[in-house]
C-alpha cells in the first residue's frame, strides 16, 4: 500500500554556475537517521530561469511506503549532480511528536509541535529555523535554569518534563519570530498578548518588562506559557524569581498561584 505526502516551501540551494536544478528526489526512512530509500524522482516545472534565485517548491508524492515517517529532498541537475539532502522532516507531523527522555535541539521536533512555524519559515538546507530556535532555547534556559540548547548551563531536563521543554521552546520561537518577523506577524504577536517587546536596531518598544513581571508574578504575559515555564523551572530558579518579585516575603514553601483553565485554551495548545 502506498501513501501520499506533501512537502511545502522547499527552496533549492542557490547556484551561480547557470545550471538549474531540474529534478527533486524524495527519500523516506523509518527513523530520522535512516536508512534512506528513494521513493521517486519528480521533474521540476518550470525550471528556474535564474538558478541564483531559486523559487520555493511544493512537492507531492503518492508512492511512499510509510504512512508516517521521515522524509528528505535532494535536488538534481541535468547532469544528475545532487544537492546536499534537506534536513529530515516527520510527515505527517500531526500524528505524534517523537518521544525521548533527553531534550534534543532538533528543528524537526519543533516543526512537528508548531505547524505555524513550518508555514512561516520554509524548510531549506541549513534549516533557517535553527537561528530562531537557538535564541528561544537561550531564553527558556535563562528563565528556567535548565540546560536547554547548545552550551546552556543549568540542571538537566528531567525525562518527564522533556515535552514541556519542547513546548516551551516552540512557543518562545513563535514569540521571537512574531516580534522580529514581518509587520503582519508583529501585529499578530502583540494583539494575542504573547509578545510584549520588540527591538530593531536602535529602536525598541517594551510591553512586559521586569516591573510588569514583578507585579504579575509571572515569567510571561501569556498564562499558558507562564505555567509551562514555571513547571519547567528548577526549585532554586523558582526561589530566585519569587525573591526577585517579593524580596520581603516570609519564608514559605515554593508555590506559584496561577490557575488556568486548560479546557478553555484557544488554538492547538
Amino acid at each position: 500500500m502506498n501513501y501520499t505526502h506533501t512537502f511545502v516551501g522547499y527552496r533549492p540551494p542557490v547556484r551561480y554556475d547557470f545550471e538549474p536544478w531540474t529534478q527533486v528526489r524524495i527519500q523516506e526512512a523509518p527513523e530520522r537517521t535512516g536508512p534512506w530509500t528513494t521513493v521517486e524522482t519528480v521533474n521540476l516545472s518550470p525550471v528556474d530561469p535564474d538558478p541564483s534565485q531559486p523559487a520555493l517548491r511544493n512537492v507531492t508524492t503518492d508512492q511512499a511506503t510509510l504512512e508516517q515517517g521521515w522524509f528528505r529532498l535532494i535536488f538534481l541537475d541535468a547532469q544528475a549532480d545532487a544537492s546536499p539532502p534537506s534536513l529530515p522532516v516527520l510527515s505527517p507531523a500531526s500524528f505524534t511528536v517523537p518521544t525521548s527522555s533527553v531534550y534534543e535541539s532538533d528543528p524537526a521536533i519543533i516543526r512537528a509541535i508548531s505547524p505555524w512555524l513550518t508555514q512561516q519559515i520554509p524548510l531549506a538546507s541549513p534549516d533557517p529555523l535553527l537561528l530562531w530556535m537557538g535564541e528561544a532555547e537561550a531564553l527558556v534556559a535563562s528563565l528556567t535554569c535548565r540546560a536547554i540548547g547548545a552550551g546552556a548551563e543549568g540542571e538537566d531536563v528531567p525525562a518527564n518534563k522533556v515535552p514541556l521543554a519542547r513546548r516551551a521552546v516552540a512557543m518562545k520561537t513563535e514569540q521571537i519570530y512574531q516580534a522580529m518577523g514581518t509587520a503582519t506577524n508583529r501585529r499578530r504577536g502583540f494583539s494575542s498578548g504573547k509578545v510584549k517587546a520588540f527591538s530593531a536596531g536602535n529602536y525598541s518598544e517594551s510591553y512586559f518588562g521586569p516591573a510588569d513581571a514583578q507585579k504579575a508574578g509571572m515569567l510571561d504575559p501569556d498564562p499558558r506559557f507562564a505555567e509551562i515555564l514555571w513547571s519547567l523551572a528548577t526549585e532554586d530558579c523558582r526561589e530566585y524569581w519569587l525573591n526577585l518579585w517579593n524580596p520581603d516575603r516570609p519564608d514559605a514553601p515554593v508555590a506559584f498561584p496561577l490557575a488556568y483553565d486548560w479546557g478553555a485554551r484557544p488554538g492547538s495548545y
